[in-house]
């Protein structure tokens, strides 16, 4: 059910230089499903309301807690607000929204989040999910970012990681730092070869970013032979 909710930032951080993550603390429960978004409402200087659409990247369990992983447009209107907020500031939104959810069929196959840039963000909610149900399946994190210092919940995903998942973390740059780094280019570039042939027809595939990544990767996977019903796409344009 969307409604507005009232809350507070706790705890304002520095992903990386474009890259920030707010914690807002709700004054009641919020019930989403991994994978959600919220609406925030900001007001510029000018007085007019400015919405902006982010994922939640926290476990479903923390109903008055939410993470948000924000990438500052230079110039953008709303991100001139965001990097002017403080610890204490009020933010209002509406939400929980969106079906780029977890079906329970996926939770019984091999499962692929890939990713670029803050696109990563709803698939950290994901992880807290399939980790909370039992998941015991193989898990593949294939996230693109321009370069080392681009990178994106890498020590998070680690941290999580339970015994019984067998889960496997590849980060694709696309300008590293590092020339010599095996996976240089973009996250298209690999899939036929991370992904198993016995795992074409039998896995899930959840894709989420800018359009053109998402074009370029369901239609590389389309040629592998994976199936439409098998892809799940979320756009961050």
């Amino acid at each position: 059910m969307i409604k507005k909710y009232e809350s507070k930032i706790v705890k304002y951080e520095h992903m990386n230089n474009s890259v920030i993550k707010i914690t807002l603390m709700l004054e009641e429960d919020l019930n989403f499903k991994a994978g959600q978004y919220i609406t925030i409402v900001f007001t510029n200087p000018d007085g007019e309301r400015i919405s902006r659409m982010y994922s939640i990247a926290s476990s479903t369990k923390d109903k008055r807690s939410l993470d948000l992983c924000i990438k500052l447009i230079e110039n953008g209107s709303a991100s001139n607000i965001i990097k002017n907020l403080k610890l204490g500031n009020d933010i209002f939104f509406v939400g929980p929204a969106g079906k780029f959810v977890l079906t329970e069929e996926s939770k019984e196959k091999d499962i692929f989040f890939i990713s670029s840039g803050t696109g990563i963000t709803p698939f950290i909610s994901m992880f807290h999910e399939l980790i909370d149900t039992g998941y015991k399946n193989t898990l593949t994190f294939i996230n693109g970012f321009r370069d080392e210092n681009d990178i994106l919940f890498t020590k998070e995903i680690s941290s999580l990681r339970k015994n019984d998942i067998n889960l496997k973390l590849l980060n694709i740059l696309s300008r590293p730092l590092n020339q010599n780094i095996i996976y240089k280019g973009h996250v298209q570039d690999f899939l036929s070869t991370i992904i198993l042939k016995r795992q074409l027809q039998n896995s899930h595939f959840y894709i989420c970013g800018l359009k053109d990544m998402i074009d370029s990767v369901s239609l590389k996977l389309k040629e592998l032979g994976v199936k439409d019903e098998q892809i799940f796409l979320e756009e961050y344009d």
